[in-house]
């Protein structure tokens, strides 16, 4: 200090710290100033920031591995025709005989694309069963 000059007590003193300027009143309380480097070109610098990141979270996803291919067997007329032959081939193949209601259902198929065939009626149909589509209904005629 120079004699006979009085110090500016509000006078603020940068002091760099971590890469940040912190200005100290002369009373000792510090305040927080514009970032700054101590390099001799005194280029501003971004001080890095943590974002809160959320917690992750587990969901469980049931595939499937199999499915199902039913349908109702009726004649030209509409009329349900029971006890009559369904034959599935395909990844597997199965034969199934319709209920007194003309229903056939054929489970536990594992995933692919089937041919439904009705001799009785001498007509087939493409059935696919997929992961994301395991079952598939399949009605005759």
């Amino acid at each position: 200090m120079r004699r006979g000059v009085e110090p500016d007590m509000n006078a603020r003193i940068p002091i760099v710290a971590a890469a940040l300027c912190v200005a100290v009143t002369a009373c000792g309380t510090a305040e927080l100033a514009s970032p700054a480097t101590s390099d001799p070109g005194n280029t501003p610098t971004t001080t890095p920031t943590t974002t809160p990141t959320s917690t992750p979270t587990t969901t469980t996803t049931t595939v499937a591995v199999t499915g199902t291919i039913n349908g109702t067997v009726r004649d030209d007329t509409g009329g349900v025709l029971p006890g009559v032959l369904v034959q599935v081939s395909g990844p597997v193949a199965r034969s199934v005989t319709t209920n007194s209601s003309g229903n056939y259902s054929v489970p536990s198929l594992p995933l692919g694309t089937y041919t439904v065939t009705v001799p009785a009626l001498s007509a087939s149909k493409p059935a696919t069963l997929t992961s994301s589509q395991p079952n598939a209904t399949v009605n005759f005629p």
